[in-house]
C-alpha cells in the first residue's frame, strides 16, 4: 500500500536561521518556531526553522514527503526524523531530506504481521525479530506500511526478508538474509527422552555385617588350632642372701 502521507500537499516554509545550539533552538521553539536542518541532492547542510502549525500537520499526519519552501523556490522533501519531547506532545526538532521525484530513496517501513501460525496448534509459538523495514523505492511509492502473513508457518518454519512481498517498485535495501519471524516450541515444553530408570532413586545396598570380621575380633589373642597357648613367664625370685 502506498503511503497515504505520500499524496499530502503538506507545505512547510522554511526560514534560514543563524544562531545554533541548544540556547538558540529553545529561543525559536518559545516563539512558536521549530529549528531543523534540510539536507540531500548534494547541497550543503542549511540550519532552518519552521513555524510550528505548518510542521504539526505533517509530523501528527505521519507525512513522509512534504512540499517545502525555501529562499522563495518550492521543492520536495522527505521526512527523515523528528524529535520529540519525553512526553512525545512537543516537537523539538525535524531533519529535512532534500529529494528528487525520479531518484529512489531508502526509508524505513513499518512491519504489520497478520495472522495465527498453523504450527500454533501445536504449541508454537510465533517469534518477530523484525519490526521495520529498510526498502528503496521512489518518493512517490513509499508504502504506508508492509503486511507480512505468518498464518502458513507450521514450527521451525521461518520467514527470511528476501521472502517478503514487497509493493511494485519496492525493494528491500538491507537484511535480506535476517529471519523476520520464526514459529518456535517453547524451551520449557520441550521434554528430552529419559531412558526407563534413569530417573529412579539409586538402589542402596545393604549387605550383612562382616561376620569373619567379628570373629577375628572375638578371637582376637587366642591361639589359632594346633597351636599351644603360651602361658606368660613367671617372675623369678630374688635369691636369699646368707
Amino acid at each position: 500500500m502506498v503511503s497515504k502521507s505520500a499524496a499530502k500537499k503538506t507545505k512547510i516554509v522554511l526560514e534560514p536561521r543563524a544562531a545554533l545550539g541548544r540556547r538558540a533552538c529553545r529561543g525559536i521553539r518559545r516563539q512558536g518556531q521549530i529549528p531543523a536542518v534540510l539536507y540531500g541532492l548534494g547541497k550543503p547542510t542549511a540550519s532552518v526553522f519552521a513555524k510550528e502549525e505548518e510542521v504539526r500537520p505533517a509530523v501528527t499526519s505521519g507525512a513522509r514527503l512534504v512540499d517545502i519552501s525555501i529562499d522563495g523556490a518550492d521543492a520536495k522533501a522527505l521526512v527523515k526524523e523528528v524529535q520529540l519531547d519525553a512526553l512525545g506532545k512537543h516537537i523539538l526538532h525535524l531533519d529535512l531530506q532534500r529529494i528528487a521525484m525520479d531518484v529512489a530513496v531508502e526509508v524505513t517501513v513499518p512491519l504489520q504481521v497478520r495472522g495465527t501460525p498453523i504450527g500454533a496448534k501445536e504449541g508454537g509459538v510465533l517469534e518477530v525479530h523484525v519490526r521495520e523495514l529498510a526498502v528503496s523505492c521512489l518518493p512517490d511509492k513509499i508504502p504506508e506500511r508492509v503486511r507480512l502473513d505468518v498464518s502458513a508457518l507450521n514450527v521451525n518454519d521461518f520467514i527470511l526478508g528476501k521472502q517478503i512481498v514487497l509493493p511494485e517498485g519496492v525493494t528491500l535495501s538491507k537484511g535480506q538474509d535476517v529471519i523476520v519471524a520464526i514459529v518456535k516450541i517453547p524451551l520449557e515444553k520441550i521434554e528430552e527422552p529419559v531412558a526407563e530408570g534413569a530417573l529412579a532413586e539409586p538402589e542402596v545396598l545393604v549387605g550383612p555385617k562382616d561376620k569373619e570380621g567379628e570373629e577375628g575380633e572375638a578371637k582376637e589373642g587366642k591361639p589359632e588350632k594346633g597351636e599351644k597357648a603360651v602361658k606368660p613367664e613367671k617372675p623369678e625370685k630374688p635369691e636369699k642372701k646368707g
